[in-house]
């Protein structure tokens, strides 16, 4: 019942967070307030499909006020270089967060970069989840009767993939 009313099953957990974990205070000409986080900021990051099947490191330029001065209040924008390790497979939707990297001020606590994996659409293949997939149109004859074809692989294979039997409807063929 406490975690229903609660949301959790102390109904002091507010309090004892509080007192172990004190909010951050600031005091500027005799004003005293809490830093308030800044709300994460969101980018995508466009990888192609090479990029996400070889893994890769990408250099992300930001611009964000910082701390000129010892007492922290001061600041000047200047720019820091985010360096992001893409593991190989990576899948699209994926977050890749750098805390408190975005802006300093004496009153805030800087926000969360956060970048959003997106795939950048390629000419050949397309991706369902960690699967790749391609189309590859056909005619009557190449249907009824077989064909081979060449695909150039996203590692720079060739694969020649013989049809010999009669194709039926839409077939999926996995590669490794």
């Amino acid at each position: 019942m406490l975690r229903d009313v609660f949301g959790t099953f102390s109904p002091y957990a507010d309090l004892v967070d509080a007192v172990t974990h004190p909010p951050e205070v600031y005091s500027i000409n005799n004003v005293r307030g809490c830093k308030m986080k800044e709300k994460p900021i969101e980018k995508l990051l466009y990888l192609d499909l090479r990029e996400i099947y070889y893994g890769c490191l990408k250099k992300m330029k930001i611009l964000r006020h910082e701390f000129i001065d010892e007492n922290r209040m001061l600041t000047k924008i200047k720019e820091k270089i985010l360096l992001i390790k893409i593991t190989p497979g990576v899948l699209s939707g994926t977050k890749l967060c750098f805390p408190e990297e975005g802006d300093q001020g004496p009153t805030r606590i800087p926000a969360d970069i956060i970048f959003i994996v997106t795939e950048k659409p390629h000419a050949v293949f397309f991706r369902k989840n960690s699967d790749l997939f391609m189309d590859y149109q056909i005619d009557l004859r190449q249907a009824l009767c077989g064909f081979n074809m060449i695909i150039n692989t996203i590692d720079e294979r060739r694969l020649l993939i013989s049809i010999t039997d009669v194709v039926k409807s839409v077939q999926y063929f996995y590669f490794t």
